[in-house]
């Protein structure tokens, strides 16, 4: 076997505002190659009680940059005297990323609210974010623009917004073989994170 080979993974992370809010859609298979090494990981992380962390790419980088990232957000907080800005979250990905972009392979959608609103952030693995009323990252995602670009809509009720997710999520998943298992999705409504907690992991 040779170690130095690129093991090729990938996933369908996806999040976009809605009417009252934020919803953020993953599916739940981890591939190494063409091994799906877990057909139920969570992909949604609560980075805190205002921001969702959807996680494409390596899921030891991810993790450890949202456990770092979570406590630098923390001591910022405690100076500021106020929760962060989703801007402020999404930057610190950023740095790390383009820091580390030689050794790091972490696809990162954060989304989230704040004093300003609701905000999504792509944060790309090189280090490069972009905030959009919707934003999706992972090999997945690529078979999926077009149904974005025909039904997506920022009056969806909460319903369409999760049958929506549901529709794109089984399309990346029929075309990818890297996407599948099942779909997992959480809302941050009213400023704070919601939904069925099994969908999500909390970081300890």
């Amino acid at each position: 076997m040779d170690i130095n080979k690129k093991i090729s993974n990938g996933t369908t992370i996806i999040a976009y505002k809605f009417k009252d809010g934020i919803i953020v859609n993953a599916d739940s298979r981890t591939s190494s190659d063409t091994r799906i090494a877990n057909r139920v990981q969570r992909k949604i992380v609560q980075f805190n009680e205002h921001v969702l962390v959807a996680c494409s790419g390596s899921a030891a980088d991810t993790r450890f940059l949202c456990r770092i990232i979570r406590e630098n957000i923390y001591q910022h907080e405690l100076e500021l005297g106020k929760p962060a800005l989703v801007r402020t979250v999404a930057k610190l990905f950023s740095v790390y990323n383009h820091q580390y972009k030689n050794v790091l392979l972490a696809g990162l959608l954060v989304c989230g609210y704040d004093e300003e609103g609701y905000h999504c952030f792509k944060v790309l693995p090189g280090g490069t974010f972009v905030e959009d009323n919707i934003v999706m990252s992972g090999s997945g995602s690529t078979y999926v623009y077009g149904i974005a670009d025909s039904e997506f809509k920022m009056d969806l009720d909460r319903n369409q917004a999760v049958e929506l997710g549901k529709k794109m999520i089984h399309l990346a998943a029929f075309r990818d073989g890297s996407s599948g298992g099942i779909h997992r999705w959480a809302f941050v409504e009213n400023g704070k994170v919601t939904g069925d907690v099994d969908n999500w992991e909390v970081l300890m």
